[in-house]
């Protein structure tokens, strides 16, 4: 019963993928969205660490490969709820 959202902006790509999950429901789109939990702002290769697993997006930010903003829960729950 998680209900959350995602902008991770793709500075290289100049892209927004706004992650939503409502309800056991995922809804994933490149676009804008006015609000968001968390607001990340990444690299399309740090990325693809992520969701090849060779990365954490919590280890990405503690690196400082990546800024964020928004609820730090949040945040730290994206590991959890996407395991790559």
């Amino acid at each position: 019963d998680v209900t959350t959202s995602y902008d991770l902006e793709l500075a290289d790509e100049n892209k927004h993928l706004i992650v939503e999950i409502h309800g056991g429901q995922l809804n994933c789109y490149y676009g804008e969205k006015e609000t968001t939990d968390v607001q990340v702002k990444l690299t399309k290769n740090i990325m693809n660490e992520i969701v090849t697993g060779t990365m954490t997006l919590q280890k990405a930010f503690m690196s400082g490969e990546i800024t964020a903003k928004g609820d730090f829960k949040t945040l730290r729950n994206f590991d959890t709820l996407f395991q790559f």
